[in-house]
C-alpha cells in the first residue's frame, strides 16, 4: 500500500524567492511530483516516499524540514494517537515553534505548553541540550503543526568554505551559497557531467564537484584558471578538466548540465555588448550539447536581457528569479529545460 505523507520545509531568511525554487526543483530531481504550499518561509509538501535526507544535505537555502505527524487549532487540542506518533515514550524531545506569518517572533510560552503535553500524553522527557527528536510546532493560520524536524546538513559546510576561505580568491568569484543554488536548480547529480564555460576561478566547479559532478570548466583568463584548478584541489575534486579557450569554441561534444555566471562589469575581462555576444554563442551551442532531460541555468546582470535571447534560440526559460545585489544593480537566474 502507498502511504502518502505530508512534510514541511523552512526556508532562511536570505533570499526567500530563490530558496523556494532552490527546494521545489530538489522536489524534481528527487523524483517527487508533487508542489509546495507556501506559507511565508515554511512550505508543505505531500509525497509517496521521503526526501527530507536529499533536500537537507543539498539545499543551501533550507534551513531544516521533516515530516509533520499532527495537528490540532490554536487550543492545542491533538490526538493522543498522533502525539505517540510525534515523540516516542523511549526518546529525549526539544520543542521549537514557527509562527509562518511571524517568523521573528518569540513562542517560548506556546513552545513550554506544548512540550508538556506531549510530555503527559507520551511519558518522553524534555531535552534542550541533547535531545532525540527535535519537535517543530509551526503555527499555520488558527492551525498548528506538530513535525519531526532534522536541521540543514549543508549549511555549515557551506559557510566554512566561503569564498574568502577558497585557497585562490579573486573578487569575481561566485557567492558559495548561489553557486550551489544554481547546481541545485540545474538538478546536477553524482557522475552527470557539468559545463561551466566561463568558470573564472571556479566557484561553481567547486560546488559541482562537491556534489559528485565531472566537471569541465573554460575560462579565457589563464590566470584565473589556474586559481580554479588550486580551488578545485582544495575540495578535492575526482574528475575536473580545464580549458583555457572561447565559449564560441566549446571543448565537449555533450553535456547534462551547463551552470555558467557570464562575465560583465568592472571586475570582470569581457564586458557589456561583448559578453552579450558571447551569451549568445553558449545558447545557439548549448541546443547540440545540452544532453535530452539536461538542464542550463545561467546567471546574469539583468541588463543583458538572457530572458530574450532564450527565446530567441527556440527555448522558454523554465524558471526565473531575480536577486538585487546593491543600488540599482539586478542579477536574474534562469534556467531552460533541453
Amino acid at each position: 500500500m502507498i502511504v502518502v505523507e505530508r512534510y514541511f520545509v523552512i526556508v532562511t531568511g536570505e533570499e526567500v524567492p530563490l530558496a523556494r525554487v532552490e527546494a521545489q526543483a530538489l522536489l524534481a530531481t528527487a523524483s517527487i511530483d508533487s508542489s509546495i504550499e507556501w506559507h511565508g518561509r515554511v512550505g508543505f509538501f505531500s509525497a509517496n516516499k521521503d526526501p527530507m535526507s536529499f533536500i537537507l544535505s543539498r539545499a543551501v537555502y533550507v534551513r531544516e524540514g521533516g515530516i509533520v505527524k499532527a495537528e490540532a487549532s490554536w487550543s492545542c487540542d491533538f490526538d493522543k494517537t498522533e502525539l505517540l506518533q510525534t515523540v516516542r515514550p523511549n526518546e529525549t524531545f526539544c520543542v521549537r515553534v514557527f509562527d509562518c506569518s511571524r517568523p521573528r517572533a518569540s513562542m517560548q510560552d506556546l513552545a513550554a505548553t506544548i512540550g508538556g503535553i506531549l510530555k503527559r500524553a507520551t511519558g518522553a522527557r524534555v531535552s534542550l541540550t541533547n535531545a532525540i527528536a527535535r519537535i517543530m510546532a509551526i503555527k499555520v493560520g488558527k492551525r498548528i503543526l506538530l513535525a519531526r524536524s532534522q536541521l540543514s546538513r549543508v549549511r555549515a559546510g557551506i559557510y566554512s568554505r566561503s569564498s574568502r576561505k577558497r585557497t585562490f580568491f579573486h573578487p569575481s568569484l561566485m557567492n558559495v551559497r548561489l553557486a550551489r543554488a544554481m547546481c541545485n536548480l540545474a538538478g546536477v547529480m553524482p557522475r552527470g557531467v557539468l559545463l561551466d564555460p566561463f568558470c573564472g576561478a571556479g566557484g561553481i566547479l567547486c560546488e559541482a564537484a562537491e556534489i559528485g559532478a565531472s566537471v569541465v570548466g573554460m575560462d579565457l583568463n589563464f590566470r584565473l584558471l589556474r586559481g580554479a584548478m588550486v580551488n578545485l584541489q582544495q575540495v578535492g575534486a575526482k574528475e575536473a578538466t580545464l580549458v583555457n579557450g572561447d565559449v564560441r569554441f566549446l571543448p565537449i561534444s555533450n553535456c547534462d548540465y551547463i551552470v555558467t555566471d557570464p562575465p560583465y562589469g568592472r571586475v570582470s575581462s569581457t564586458r557589456g555588448e561583448r559578453a552579450v555576444r558571447l551569451v549568445n554563442a553558449l545558447l545557439e551551442a548549448a541546443n547540440g550539447i545540452v544532453n535530452r532531460g539536461g538542464k542550463l541555468c545561467i546567471c546574469s546582470d539583468s541588463r543583458m536581457k538572457v530572458g530574450e535571447i532564450i527565446k530567441h534560440y527556440g527555448k522558454q526559460p523554465e524558471m526565473c528569479v531575480k536577486i538585487r545585489v546593491h543600488g540599482g544593480l539586478v542579477r536574474e537566474v534562469f534556467t531552460v529545460r533541453y
